[in-house]
């Protein structure tokens, strides 16, 4: 496996087949943060299929239109600190399905500290 450090002003790191992982030294601590993979499952066409919900699917679609025009070359990070349990790791997959399904880059990773103090 490749790996090549590199140095972005009092970052450090690796990149191990062109995902980089960081080390983010502050005093003792050391951070690492690790690239989270989203499983395949429903996108937004998808949430259409319930009656209920195809009007509110479409003004959605409407009204990010122009939000998703202006994020065309553009790469939102989803950060925090763990990709299982808690509501935040629950929901992102499928926050992140849909707006990947809306043709915007989105991307997201957990910091994990080793100094547990």
């Amino acid at each position: 496996m490749k790996r090549s450090w590199y140095r972005e002003g009092k970052y450090q790191g690796f990149d191990i087949l062109n995902e980089k992982y960081y080390v983010i030294f502050k005093g003792i601590n050391i951070s690492f943060m690790q690239k989270i993979k989203i499983k395949e499952g429903a996108k937004i066409d998808d949430y259409k299929a319930y009656g209920s919900l195809t009007n509110r699917v479409d003004e959605f679609l409407q009204e990010t239109k122009p939000l998703v025009s202006g994020l065309k070359n553009c790469t939102i990070w989803m950060i925090n600190s763990t990709a299982t349990g808690g509501g935040v790791a629950e929901m992102l997959p499928s926050q992140i399905r849909i707006i990947r399904s809306l043709g915007v880059k989105i991307e997201w990773m957990t910091i994990e500290a080793t100094d547990k103090s």
